[in-house]
């Protein structure tokens, strides 16, 4: 809590104010509020209390950014009303001034991480749209497989090298689509895969086809 004179400068401030500043009260008192705000945030200050002493408002919040005695900055709610003399005047300024660093902290890294949210989404989609650009228009087979190896999507070039549409390959392994005798020609390399322990492999293996 803070009293202000008709120059923002500090009559009195109460202990919760100083521990919060880092300044003493008499050190506050040969302050004003603008020396102790961000540099960014005097011409807001000076203007709302401009409307003030020419009676255009009794009191205003502001939510603003203060510098502390070590140039720390502390996002402060300032609550103030005037204080008036006989003849209508403004005399000085009652002011609350409340620590909101932690809450304004939490809403910056909520909009941050909204913003990554929905950048990841784009991206995504993004994605999900190369990639289903390139299944349809490869000319080459293409096979999207869940962690199992069974076939989520078969692109239509490998339907026709198959003789099968998407529905009867859908969740079928290679191995169930492959001769027997090749199933060893990739024995574990999937599972490597989905363990970050490969990132891809190069196997030839014979495949057959619904007709066979």
């Amino acid at each position: 809590v803070a009293l202000l004179d008709r120059d923002q400068k500090f009559i009195e401030a109460n202990p919760e104010l100083q521990n919060m500043l880092g300044f003493s009260n008499e050190e506050l008192k040969t302050k004003s509020l603008t020396d102790v705000s961000h540099p960014d945030e005097t011409k807001m200050t000076a203007k709302t209390f401009q409307e003030v002493l020419d009676g255009k408002l009794t009191h205003f919040v502001q939510e603003k950014c203060l510098r502390n005695k070590d140039l720390g900055l502390v996002w402060a709610r300032i609550t103030a009303s005037a204080l008036c003399g006989e003849g209508g005047g403004m005399e000085c300024m009652y002011a609350t001034i409340e620590d909101v660093t932690r809450v304004h902290d939490s809403q910056l890294a909520l909009t941050a991480a909204r913003s990554k949210l929905q950048l990841a989404e784009f991206q995504y989609q993004e994605s999900e749209t190369r990639f289903r650009d390139l299944m349809e228009e490869a000319a080459v087979g293409i096979a999207l497989l869940d962690a199992e190896g069974r076939l989520m999507q078969a692109n239509p070039p490998l339907q026709r090298m198959l003789r099968a549409t998407a529905e009867e390959l859908a969740s079928k392994t290679f191995n169930d689509l492959a001769r027997p005798e090749d199933n060893d020609a990739d024995a574990g390399f999937h599972r490597e895969c989905v363990e970050g322990k490969r990132e891809r492999y190069e196997v030839e293996k014979r495949f057959r086809c619904r007709d066979e």
